[in-house]
């Protein structure tokens, strides 16, 4: 069986590796995926970066699409 993998990691800071995707060939042939499925990492490296600047960063998250796409980072305050 052969097998393709994505890494999913921080936009910013490549270091942060947040899932690795592993595809199967026999698998991603059959498999339709939907485009409006998404995931979502949040990243505490861009949190404290953020910080330094503004004190009221709750959160910082990175969206993806389910094939390892980075779509776009929103930034939830506190």
């Amino acid at each position: 069986m052969n097998q393709s993998s994505i890494e999913i990691r921080c936009p910013f800071g490549p270091q942060r590796l947040f899932m690795k995707l592993v595809l199967y060939d026999e698998i991603k042939e059959e498999t339709s995926i939907p485009d409006y499925l998404d995931m979502e990492f949040a990243c505490s490296d861009c949190a404290r970066f953020y910080r330094k600047d503004h004190k009221n960063v709750y959160r910082v998250l990175h969206r993806y699409s389910i094939v390892g796409e980075y779509r776009e980072t929103e930034i939830i305050e506190s």
